[in-house]
C-alpha cells in the first residue's frame, strides 16, 4: 500500500515536472527563436536535453511537496482553483508574477514583445500548477478518501 501511494506522488511530480519542462523547451527552442526571426531548431544536444529533463524531477517533487503540506490550508474549489493558486504563488516565489512584468515594461514600453516574454512564465506555472492540483487530486487525495 505505502509502495502504491509513493508511486502516485512519483507520477504526479514527474507529470508536473514534464508539463512545465515540455513548455520550457517549446518556448526556447520555437518562441524565442520565432520572435527573433529564426527558424526553429534544437538549442542543446540529446544529451544536455535529457539531462535537463531528469533534473526538472527537482521541481516537481519539490511542488508536490508543498502541495501536500499545504493541500488542508487551500481553499476549496476544485482543479482549476488551486492549480491557478499553486501558479501564482510560484510565480511570485520567483518575482514573477508582477515584478518582472513591471520591470519589463518599464524598461522596453509598452510592446507586444515585451508583453509575450513576461507571459512565457505564466504558462509554465499555469500549467504545472493544473498538471499538479488535477493529478494529486485524481491520484491521491480521491484514493486518500475512499
Amino acid at each position: 500500500m505505502r509502495i502504491k501511494r509513493l508511486g502516485c506522488y512519483a507520477g504526479v511530480a514527474a507529470a508536473t515536472s514534464l508539463s512545465g519542462f515540455l513548455l520550457h523547451v517549446l518556448d526556447v527552442d520555437v518562441f524565442s527563436r520565432w520572435l527573433a526571426g529564426e527558424a526553429a531548431a534544437m538549442s542543446y544536444s540529446w544529451s544536455i536535453t535529457l539531462l535537463a529533463a531528469a533534473t526538472s524531477l527537482e521541481s516537481g517533487v519539490a511542488l508536490v511537496c508543498v502541495y501536500r503540506l499545504l493541500y488542508d490550508k487551500l481553499p476549496a474549489g476544485g482543479v482549476w482553483r488551486r492549480g491557478l493558486l499553486v501558479a501564482a504563488l510560484g510565480l511570485a516565489t520567483q518575482g514573477r508574477l508582477l515584478r518582472s512584468l513591471v520591470m519589463n515594461l518599464a524598461v522596453g514600453g509598452w510592446h507586444a514583445e515585451t508583453l509575450l516574454a513576461a507571459g512565457r512564465p505564466w504558462l509554465v506555472w499555469l500549467a504545472m500548477g493544473l498538471t499538479l492540483a488535477a493529478g494529486y487530486e485524481r491520484l491521491i487525495a480521491r484514493r486518500a478518501s475512499l
